[in-house]
């Protein structure tokens, strides 16, 4: 794997941590949860 194959992945993981692993997006996703499971 070259260098700059190294860095996209790397950007790519920096990306998908961000959009789907932040504590507001893992609260958000817990309260939708929640509110589905007590039928809200």
């Amino acid at each position: 794997m070259s260098d700059s194959d190294r860095i996209e992945m790397g950007w790519r993981g920096s990306r998908l941590v961000e959009e789907k692993f932040t504590w507001p997006k893992v609260a958000a996703q817990m309260k939708a949860l929640y509110e589905e499971i007590l039928g809200g």
